[in-house]
């Protein structure tokens, strides 16, 4: 305890006040709090979330040892870029020599988006017509679909629009293969795009 005092004079009162001290005879403790886990969905972005004290001991600095699941910047955000599992390290850049060392590490599990494809079930297409299939992609900025031609004697497809080539029926997969941020989907119900050209 530090003790300070005023003796006073012939005007004012004498005055005194105690401070705690706390005297480290080895460095000054640090601390970096953090959660063990984080799950993500690539794409997304979040702060690591660390929490130094002292506040004022120093700079954290952050690395990622797979950054072809997660990247993090010099201010602590992760982005998720594909599936896998990524440890962040944290180290402390000491303000000065007499504070004591830390560091330490959250696991980063990344998933890839699922997606969806819905589409109706049939359509009829004259010959002398193109006809558009109707289909919807849950995530339409994860890339292309493919449209897989069960019988491609019967139509062709170019983005989504049917050309009748003769008479007959086939079926039409509409898929899209996946990647290291989206989940591959595909519509293939049975009654999926029975295509019959009249």
């Amino acid at each position: 305890t530090i003790t300070i005092s005023y003796s006073g004079d012939e005007k004012y009162a004498p005055a005194s006040e105690e401070v705690a001290a706390n005297i480290y005879r080895d460095a000054i403790p640090t601390s970096i709090e953090v959660n063990d886990t984080v799950t993500l969905y690539a794409g997304n972005k979040t702060d690591v979330g660390a929490v130094l004290s002292p506040s004022n001991a120093g700079k954290l600095i952050y690395t990622s040892n797979d950054t072809n699941v997660v990247v993090v910047d010099e201010n602590g955000i992760m982005t998720a870029v594909g599936e896998g599992r990524a440890l962040i390290s944290i180290t402390l850049e000491k303000a000065n020599s007499k504070l004591q060392d830390n560091n330490a590490s959250v696991i980063v599990n990344v998933l890839i988006v699922p997606t969806k494809i819905e589409a109706s079930e049939s359509i009829t297409v004259n010959l002398t017509e193109n006809t558009t299939i109707d289909y919807t992609f849950s995530h339409p900025e994860a890339g292309d679909v493919e449209f897989i031609i069960e019988n491609p004697n019967i139509v062709s497809i170019e983005n989504g629009v049917v050309v009748g080539r003769t008479v007959g029926s086939t079926n039409v997969t509409i898929s899209f293969n996946g990647n290291r941020q989206y989940a591959a989907s595909s519509a293939t119900h049975k009654s999926l795009s029975d295509i019959e050209f009249k």
